[in-house]
């Protein structure tokens, strides 16, 4: 099976997120998988960590859109990790008609007290924009019970409903 995870900030020093994406692919090559990860930023010490397969790209590049659109095909997995990013938004757009199943991962993004904080305006934007895309995410894994409940901007909008916490799964 073929993973590809896609992250705006892959580097240990923005805590969780990478810290937990790490260990992630870890588990998934230890089963025998194949695990890529695709990010906009990355330490240099972390290219080849753990020996995941690690790519940064320029979202305004074309040809690193090109090459990402071709691992995205060939995808049966995209996980992505974040949501309000413009990273996130270039990929899954680019996404949009993948026959991979696709998993969100909010990491505390969609919470309703971090949309009504930092860049209001341009996050209301970014989400009506997106509401579009977002229909055609399969699952959502969330972190713990109140990231779901307080994330109800994705739950709205997303119908076929998986989630998944550290946990239990909710369906």
């Amino acid at each position: 099976m073929k993973i590809l995870h896609l992250i705006p900030n892959f580097s240990k020093s923005m805590g969780g997120p990478s810290t937990s994406l790490i260990g992630t692919c870890v588990a998934q090559k230890n089963l025998g998988l194949s695990v890529k990860v695709f990010t906009g930023k990355i330490d240099k010490k972390n290219s080849n960590y753990h020996n995941i397969n690690i790519k940064k790209i320029n979202i305004f590049n074309l040809n690193n859109l090109l090459d990402l659109k071709k691992q995205i095909q060939q995808a049966e997995i995209i996980h992505f990790h974040s949501f309000f990013n413009l990273f996130i938004i270039v990929v899954i757009i680019l996404s949009h008609n993948s026959k991979a199943k696709k998993i969100i991962s909010p990491r505390g993004t969609a919470d309703q007290y971090n949309i009504n904080t930092k860049k209001k305006l341009i996050k209301k934007i970014y989400y009506f924009f997106a509401i579009f895309f977002i229909k055609k995410i399969n699952a959502i894994h969330y972190q713990s019970i109140d990231e779901f409940k307080n994330s109800g901007i994705l739950n709205r909008h997303i119908k076929k409903k998986n989630y998944f916490t550290k946990w239990k799964f909710i369906n």
